[in-house]
């Protein structure tokens, strides 16, 4: 490794990919290989970054079914289409991905989002055969158009992402290795449940639910608190809020708090670095499905309930815990204290604990700096 450049992207269209950047860099670092790290969003013109993010992120907000179908129709190309359209995609973005590589010159690429992943791989294709491109899939489920432009190996969230994956395709045209979804390496700390609390001033004695935002929002968080907050359950509960940097949730949950009816604490937290002390302190997690929530959640054995996922990839990441008996979805605000009651209170806890912890990768991000030093 001595003497490469590295080059970790990844594209700030939700938090997971930039997690996912900032959890391979951790390693790197705690191993003395430098490495650059930085946003293709960064090298677009205004109009390019308006449409790849806030286009986005608008269409998933008031129009979300028909990102679904567009996400559908992709998921669902053969590999000659699929190379059809990251052809189109590639070619629409190649002027900025050339300016990226040479203002880095990298010898490595590891990228965290599709588009610039088939981006380098095209570039990789038509220009700089040298290149070493690496791709990683950050949800749990992977479609031809992911594989569709030349690459070394690409990470999958699980063998049996793989094994779906395969059985459906027959083959792969890029090496899958099963390493994981990179995630810090805080999640894989030992500390007890009672360290946590005690760290984060968190009763001992009462079971906590989590609740968290994601990267790109968690409109039902208010909601959540609402519906369960005032339910009376075996004991009373804490549910911690993780309101990221939303005033609006902030005051919305000061609200609930003053009403004299809700029979459970709420607790909100704003942005914080110690999610992975908040997952080792609670009893189980309410969230949409995003991929790098459910690698932390496995990592930390915490029961997952699923709720209002996103259109698109968080149907296929719901579908996939389902699938695993590793989580339950619940899309009614009426049947949230049904679900808290019989992962707390129920039995479920441990049949959910286990079959989620299965999914765990800890240490993703440690083998996928081995696989490139491997490489060398």
């Amino acid at each position: 490794m001595k003497g490469k450049n590295i080059l970790i992207v990844y594209t700030d269209i939700g938090k997971g990919h930039v997690k996912a950047a900032l959890a391979v860099k951790e390693v790197f670092e705690k191993e003395r290989i430098d490495v650059k790290i930085a946003d293709f969003l960064t090298f677009l013109p205004k109009p390019y970054h308006v449409f790849m993010k806030d286009a986005y992120l608008q269409l998933i907000k008031y129009i979300p079914q028909a990102y679904s179908l567009a996400y559908k129709f992709t998921s669902r190309m053969e590999p000659g289409e699929a190379k059809i359209y990251a052809n189109i995609v590639s070619v629409s973005v190649y002027p900025f991905i050339e300016r990226m590589y040479e203002s880095f010159v990298p010898d490595i690429v590891i990228s965290t989002h599709p588009i610039t992943t088939l981006s380098f791989g095209f570039l990789k294709e038509r220009r700089v055969k040298t290149l070493k491109v690496v791709g990683i899939v950050t949800d749990y489920h992977i479609m031809n158009f992911f594989l569709a432009k030349e690459m070394d190996f690409v990470v999958a969230p699980h063998e049996k992402v793989i094994e779906d994956f395969l059985e459906k395709n027959g083959q792969s045209s890029v090496p899958l290795y099963p390493t994981g979804i990179p995630i810090s390496l805080k999640f894989a700390s030992s500390i007890s449940k009672e360290e946590s609390k005690a760290s984060l001033k968190l009763d001992r004695n009462e079971k906590a639910v989590l609740v968290m935002t994601g990267g790109l929002g968690f409109p039902h968080l208010v909601e959540v608190a609402e519906s369960i907050s005032d339910k009376k359950f075996a004991e009373p509960i804490t549910i911690i809020c993780l309101v990221g940097k939303n005033d609006n949730i902030v005051q919305e949950l000061k609200r609930l708090e003053k009403e004299k009816h809700r029979r459970n604490k709420i607790l909100y937290v704003r942005w914080t670095g110690e999610v992975w002390k908040y997952m080792k302190a609670s009893d189980m997690i309410i969230s949409k499905a995003g991929g790098v929530t459910i690698a932390e959640a496995s990592v930390s054995s915490l029961p997952f309930v699923v709720y209002k996922p996103l259109p698109g990839q968080e149907y296929l990441n719901a579908n996939f815990l389902l699938k695993n008996n590793a989580s339950l979805s619940v899309n009614s605000k009426e049947l949230l204290p049904d679900a808290v009651q019989k992962v707390l209170f129920g039995g479920a806890n441990s049949v959910l604990s286990d079959n989620i912890s299965k999914i765990g990768k800890p240490f993703a991000s440690v083998d996928l700096v081995n696989n490139i030093k491997n490489m060398f």
